[in-house]
C-alpha cells in the first residue's frame, strides 16, 4: 500500500504528463524524467541534521524537572 506522500507524487507526475500530452510533448517531455529517491524523506532529513551540528548545539544542556 502506498503512503499519502507516494500517492501525491504519483498523482502530480500523472497530472504533469496529461498537461504535456495536451500541449504536445516537444523537447520538454523528452528530457523530463521521474525523480528517483534512494532514501526516504525521513532518512534525508536525518542525514541533513547529522551534517549540520549547529542545529543540535545546546540541546544536551536542557534539563527537565
Amino acid at each position: 500500500m502506498k503512503t499519502w506522500q507516494q500517492f501525491r507524487e504519483d498523482m502530480d507526475y500523472a497530472q504533469e504528463t496529461l498537461v504535456l500530452e495536451a500541449q504536445g510533448f516537444g523537447e520538454v517531455a523528452k528530457r523530463r524524467r521521474k525523480k528517483k529517491r534512494f532514501q526516504s524523506k525521513r532518512d534525508e532529513k536525518v542525514q541533513a541534521l547529522k551534517s549540520r551540528p549547529e542545529l543540535w548545539r545546546g540541546l544536551e544542556e536542557v534539563e527537565y524537572a
